[in-house]
């Protein structure tokens, strides 16, 4: 989805959801917010699934209004609706525009822009610890809303745009970051540990500042990845139900 492309579909669904409030089109007014609720779900990046939006404050509020025949105040919840979500994806847009500027920088990195919902966020050149080898190398480091990857940069002709080959690409929700240590050596206190499935290292930054500042980073945006996984899982068990008790039901009628 491309948020630039939802802003110019927004008046279409707006004079589309004001036309069915207006003649009582009860059944079109539930399609057209059913499509309302699958674009706020991608403006907000929540993982609701499509039929649970009926269950959310502004549909019932809008409920509410059409049930007591208050078209006025549907069309101006409406309204409220639309102009709260063009904010938002004109922001998105623009961050949109900032991460495919990043990837471009990024040999082989298309498959970034495959999630609309990824954002861009930090970068910036730290040196990579194996805890294996105990081998110290710096690496460009990266980091999406979702994603933690560090590269190191290709040759290039004198004149052409640096670009960066990947290393490592590592899930965030899967991450942990520890950046205290026992023995309080002051040569730790610019280091941050990585601990993940696929690997676990020490990352050394030139200052405590710079530490500082990527430990709240990476950490914020862990919670957040954590969240959405957990959404994401609980949507597919809402749409798998229904199957599921289907399956159920045929195999009971069988027997």
């Amino acid at each position: 989805l491309d948020p630039q492309a939802l802003v110019l579909v927004l008046p279409v669904l707006h004079a589309c959801l004001s036309t069915t409030i207006c003649l009582d089109m009860a059944k079109e007014f539930k399609a057209f917010a059913t499509q309302l609720a699958r674009i706020k779900m991608f403006a907000t990046k929540s993982s609701i699934s499509a039929p649970s939006f009926q269950s959310e404050e502004w549909f019932s509020d809008l409920q509410a209004a059409l049930a007591e025949s208050d078209r006025l105040t549907a069309l101006e919840q409406v309204q409220e609706l639309m102009d709260e979500l063009e904010e938002r994806l004109q922001v998105d847009s623009q961050a949109r525009k900032h991460i495919t500027r990043v990837v471009r920088r990024i040999r082989n990195g298309q498959f970034l822009l495959n999630d609309p919902s990824r954002v861009f966020f930090k970068e910036s050149y730290l040196t990579k610890k194996s805890h294996r080898l105990g081998r110290a190398t710096m690496y460009h480091f990266f980091l999406f809303s979702d994603l933690l990857l560090y590269a190191k940069p290709a040759s290039v002709a004198p004149g052409e745009e640096l670009y960066y080959t990947i290393h490592e690409v590592l899930s965030l929700h899967l991450m942990k970051v520890v950046d205290w240590y026992p023995n309080g050596k002051k040569q730790t206190d610019k280091n941050f540990t990585i601990h993940h499935p696929r690997k676990s290292f020490t990352v050394v930054c030139s200052t405590v500042q710079e530490r500082k500042d990527w430990v709240s980073a990476i950490r914020r945006h862990i919670q957040e990845a954590q969240r959405r996984a957990v959404l994401l899982d609980q949507a597919r068990r809402t749409v798998a139900a229904p199957f599921s008790s289907t399956a159920q039901d045929e195999s009971i009628s069988c027997v």
